[in-house]
């Protein structure tokens, strides 16, 4: 385990999982990728890099996942997606999305799977902590997750690439700290305090949230 400082959720603990992700190079190397794009000529103190960000994120899916009593391997699982789900973020982040679709056809979502099923590291990793590495990369980025898995793994899509999911979560609380007034961002401990689980018949396993997360929820979009 390693703890580190954070400047959005102060004191961090990093299970094993996480620490050997974040020690693997493709992981490494978004310390080098700005957050904010081109945000920081507007906001001049706007200039940080994607990893604290990946670790955000990661911090947040266990976070949910231990407040749901996830089992062992649903948390490791939906840890690893939040934890690689930008790693194939381009280097000026979304600013540029637009531009690799054309030229490359590809998002970064769509290049974080290939990275994940593909780099000899992060494959190591998944396959010693017992992580199917084919179903993160259908987490981070298959549009068509629901159908291929029949809505089993859907409170973990819900978590990772949904519409009230981690990233968003993290980058909204983050970014708020250069751009915007203190105190704007969510409260991500209200939907902590609300958040729950259960079993859809017609959806499968999903994440729901009490009605007293409303306001909570409506700061969100």
């Amino acid at each position: 385990m390693k703890q580190y400082r954070d400047a959005v959720y102060r004191s961090v603990v990093l299970d094993d999982l996480q620490s050997d992700l974040l020690d693997c190079r493709v992981v490494q190397d978004t310390q080098h990728k700005l957050q904010l794009g081109l945000g920081g000529i507007l906001y001049r103190c706007a200039e940080g890099s994607r990893l604290p960000h990946i670790m955000g994120a990661g911090f947040l899916a266990g976070t949910f996942a231990d407040r749901l009593m996830f089992n062992k391997k649903e948390k490791n699982t939906t840890v690893a997606g939040a934890n690689l789900h930008d790693v194939g973020q381009f280097g000026l982040g979304h600013t540029a999305d637009n531009y690799f679709l054309q030229m490359w056809g590809v998002t970064h979502e769509e290049l974080s799977a290939r990275i994940i099923l593909n780099d000899s590291e992060v494959l190591r990793v998944l396959r010693s902590h017992e992580v199917d590495p084919s179903l993160v990369a259908h987490l981070v980025s298959d549009s068509n997750f629901l159908r291929t898995y029949h809505g089993e793994w859907r409170f973990a899509k819900q978590l990772v690439a949904g519409s009230v999911d981690v990233d968003r979560l993290d980058f909204l609380l983050r970014d708020s700290l250069s751009t915007a007034q203190m105190g704007l961002a969510v409260d991500y401990e209200r939907l902590l305090q609300c958040v729950g689980r259960a079993r859809d018949e017609r959806f499968g396993h999903i994440l729901f949230y009490d009605e007293e997360a409303l306001p909570t929820l409506q700061a969100f979009f």
